[in-house]
């Protein structure tokens, strides 16, 4: 689950604790707690949702006409509730053509995880040969995907292509100096990812992944989470290998 957004200051996850939402529901925060508070509902749609569900109870129980404290944090937080709706709908509208939403991982994420496994599945069946043998010249002129230059003592266990949503994707099965098995998948992806490494879990399994170019990068396997990223940052600063 992501972490519920604030744009206020270092301190302000504190401003959503069960105690200070309840003062603001009551109408009990000042003018400065209640601006906090909108601000922190504002970027969280959900909980501003929850809180207004509350508003509604509470005031639809007070005195017709009468205008308590709760009856104007009720206006207030419906306002608040629609310009966040407003604001992601605009958002997906602006999107529609994208097959994501900026903050969510690629798809391709999920098609390294797949292909990982398979790969560690077929390496432990006898009658699947392994492929070590990787001529990037021919992976680039018959799939059109390049691959980082490997770290020093990197060796390719098996190389296979699968198939992916975005075309063709190429899979190295690694096994690093101290024997552990890693996976670094690449795919030309239509999908937008930062070229710096970002770190995700998809489907049990830590992936961090990064796009340079056209091309769309994933590495996983069995590495600690320091090395893993600190590998990917060195893949993504590696020169691609054409030849």
């Amino acid at each position: 689950m992501t972490q519920a957004a604030n744009d206020d200051a270092a301190g302000a996850p504190l401003l959503a604790t069960p105690e200070r939402l309840q003062a603001y529901i009551a109408g009990e925060l000042d003018a400065e707690g209640r601006r906090q508070m909108e601000g922190y509902l504002a970027c969280n749609p959900d909980l501003a949702a929850q809180v207004m569900g509350q508003l509604h109870r509470s005031a639809s129980r007070g005195p017709v006409g009468v205008k308590t404290p709760r009856r104007r944090t009720y206006v207030r937080t419906a306002a608040v509730l629609g310009c966040c709706l407003v604001a992601t709908t605009l958002m997906l509208l602006a999107n529609q053509f994208r097959r994501e939403l900026p903050f969510a991982p690629p798809d391709f994420v999920e098609d390294a995880v797949v292909s990982h496994r398979t790969t560690l599945l077929r390496v432990a069946m006898a009658s699947q040969a392994e492929s070590p043998r990787f001529d990037p010249s021919e992976l680039r002129r018959m799939a059109s995907l390049e691959l980082p230059a490997l770290p020093p003592g990197w060796r390719i266990v098996d190389a296979q292509l699968y198939p992916s949503d975005d075309g063709p994707s190429a899979h190295l099965l690694i096994s690093t100096p101290q024997n552990e098995r890693l996976t670094l998948f690449a795919v030309r992806a239509r999908s937008s990812a930062t070229a710096r490494p970002e770190l995700t879990r998809s489907d049990g399994a830590d992936v961090v992944y990064w796009e340079r170019g056209p091309f769309g990068y994933a590495l996983l396997g069995a590495r600690s989470l320091d090395n893993l990223k600190r590998d990917a940052a060195a893949l993504a600063a590696a020169p691609l290998v054409t030849s």
